[in-house]
């Protein structure tokens, strides 16, 4: 096979004799070396730089933002990122190429997850790869672990929280002080219940899985879907028990006091999980969780003696508005600390170095369902690299490829 120069405009610098083929392919099952796409390059540097290469693969569409370029060294066996080449100051001697000899450069492309450009991944934080929890400070970085392109919405959701608890407070109310609170109140507690309680819990719930914020995914998508559920059963009560209705029947039966029971055992348990996860985050989410265990354990326990005006109901009472207060407080407190940034009011972290910003912020793992070929592929950062090589002997040679610490040069074809 013969190849000719697109034109001979540089003929005049002496350099149009050299030539690289570049060689590229899918990291997938059954790709590989053996059947690379091609492209061919003329009159590549005579020393070319990772940067040459990615200016020529950006202005022939093969690296485009998401994609991981990786290079084989031949030398060394082995693939090496773009950015790493980079880092460690690795480049490719074409000077002794022609058009009968051209050298070869193998290139392996990963998909990614990320619509950013890989030249900016190293200047960029990675927001999602530090430990569940912990801040970025003593990874060099000075981020949350949390994606700050979404805002912080538990405020809203710790404010549905304490007027929940609030209104079914003084729902038990009616029914210890049957003068104080007028019966009419049920026709506006189901619907508060349903959007204020459920809708906007859910609502929030969901927004935290963008923001890989996992405890407070699942604290608010559990709260949300119970106030759901406890909305529709009083809408239901209230406004579709007619008589002869299938409601109506069941309503004048007997109260079922055990399986009320259950039900607030199981939610007590949902809790007593969390309280579990909160000594990683501050003493203030520990004492609100550790109020709303207290309140559901009374509960449970009036709901099993069916005890509507006697100590429980009372104990109840007290316990539920003490924990609407604690809660109306805690919003407060997340609201203006997101709002104004630092710590405006004082959250009493379990511990200053553990312990996130957020009152109900903590990092699950990200990325986990991830080609486990594209995370293997990311190094850490040029540091790391440095480090690795750094440990190596000096101008050790390795199958023609000289890795030392300022000047790394491998010929690869």
């Amino acid at each position: 096979m013969k190849v000719r120069p697109p034109s001979s405009q540089n003929a005049k610098e002496g350099n149009t004799n050299r030539l690289a083929v570049i060689r590229y392919f899918p990291d997938r099952p059954g790709y590989g070396l053996d059947n690379a796409v091609a492209r061919i390059w003329f009159n590549p540097p005579a020393i070319c730089s990772p940067a040459h290469v990615s200016l020529f693969l950006q202005h022939q569409d093969i690296a485009v933002p998401g994609r991981l370029i990786e290079v084989y060294l031949d030398k060394l066996q082995s693939f090496m990122r773009i950015e790493a080449c980079k880092a460690n100051n690795i480049e490719w001697d074409f000077s002794s190429t022609s058009y009968e000899d051209p050298g070869i450069l193998n290139i392996r492309l990963s998909g990614l997850h990320s619509d950013q450009p890989q030249e900016e991944e190293y200047s960029k934080p990675r927001l999602m790869k530090a430990p569940a929890g912990r801040k970025l400070e003593s990874f060099g970085l000075a981020s949350s672990a949390l994606n700050p392109s979404h805002s912080n919405s538990i405020a809203p959701a710790l404010f549905s929280l304490s007027m929940m608890i609030g209104l079914e407070t003084t729902a038990l109310m009616n029914a210890i002080f049957p003068t104080l609170v007028e019966s009419s109140f049920r026709l506006a507690w189901g619907p508060y219940m349903v959007f204020v309680g459920g809708l906007l819990q859910v609502t929030v719930g969901m927004l935290q899985v963008f923001r890989n914020n996992l405890f407070g995914a699942v604290a608010f998508l559990g709260f949300g879907t119970f106030w759901f559920s406890k909305g529709v059963q009083i809408i239901l009560e209230t406004h579709f028990s007619s008589e002869g209705t299938m409601a109506e029947n069941l309503l004048e039966g007997p109260v079922d006091n055990v399986g009320n029971f259950v039900q607030t055992s199981f939610l007590f348990a949902f809790v007593c999980g969390l309280w579990l996860q909160s000594f990683l985050l501050s003493k203030l989410t520990t004492m609100l969780i550790s109020l709303s265990c207290m309140k559901l354990v009374i509960q449970a326990l009036r709901l099993l003696r069916n005890d509507n005006d006697g100590p429980l109901a009372y104990m109840q009472v007290i316990v539920g508005w003490a924990t609407s207060a604690f809660a109306f407080c805690v919003f407060i407190v997340e609201f203006t600390n997101s709002v104004y940034g630092g710590d405006v009011f004082p959250t009493w972290k379990w511990s200053e170095e553990h312990s996130p910003a957020e009152l109900f912020g903590v990092s699950g793992l990200a990325n986990t369902l991830q080609p486990n070929s594209a995370k293997l592929h990311q190094a850490r950062s040029r540091e790391d690299h440095r480090r690795i090589h750094a440990s190596m002997p000096q101008r050790a040679k390795y199958g023609g490829c000289s890795i030392h610490d300022t000047d790394v040069k491998a010929s690869d074809g």
